[in-house]
């Protein structure tokens, strides 16, 4: 059980024993059973959302061990180059989706070691668009030729590279004023262009919470 669901049950007998003991004093009694029936209430329908609706989603199969390696700056990043069947599933036994990602080897002028997934290449242009990102980026549930990188690269005509991954990403993007990634950095767009122009390959970045 949840630190966060033993607090609620903690909350609820609370409040239900405050509306025990101040039965006597009315004003007193009517407030903490007001708060009781709002918190038993809401937690019933968050008991009622975990248990009916709620779904864990979790790849199948051995793909977390071969997909991903430790990594001492990312946390873990893409293990190395091959296909790899991608099958997600929910705790009902749902499948999401079922599809592979093809990941080749560190494509760039610096060799970082970043194994990335395959995008648009086509040796007789010469331009390329380099894309960073999460999931999203990545493709997560899509083929190889249905990402976004590998669409604007075909549509475009212009070699690009897809340096998304499922679960962290560095890229511009909407700022709801709270925590809600799973580990993508998350800037608007004139800070994002700030940080391009003042950081280099090799620069020591800290992120603190």
């Amino acid at each position: 059980m949840s630190s966060d669901a033993i607090l609620l049950i903690l909350l609820n007998f609370v409040l239900c024993v405050l509306a025990f003991v101040t039965r006597k004093k009315r004003i007193l009694n009517n407030i903490f059973i007001l708060c009781a029936s709002v918190v038993v209430t809401l937690s019933v329908i968050e008991l009622g959302y975990r248990l009916f609706f709620e779904n864990e989603t979790f790849y199948a199969k051995k793909f977390y061990k071969d997909f991903f390696q430790p990594d001492s700056a990312l946390g873990y990043k893409m293990n190395r180059a091959g296909r790899y069947d991608a099958i997600k599933m929910n705790s009902r036994g749902d499948t999401l989706f079922k599809t592979s990602y093809t990941i080749i080897p560190d494509s760039g002028a610096n060799d970082s070691g970043f194994p990335h997934r395959i995008a648009f290449r086509d040796t007789s242009i010469g331009n390329e668009v380099i894309f960073l990102g999460c999931s999203f980026t990545f493709g997560e549930g899509l083929s190889d030729r249905q990402n976004l990188p590998f669409l604007v690269g075909d549509l475009s005509e212009s070699n690009t590279v897809n340096l998304g991954c499922t679960g962290y990403g560095l890229h511009q993007g909407y700022l709801p004023g709270e925590p809600a990634s799973h580990g993508c950095i998350r800037m608007p767009y004139w800070k994002a262009r700030q940080f391009y122009n003042a950081v280099h390959l090799g620069t020591v970045v800290v992120i603190k919470p």
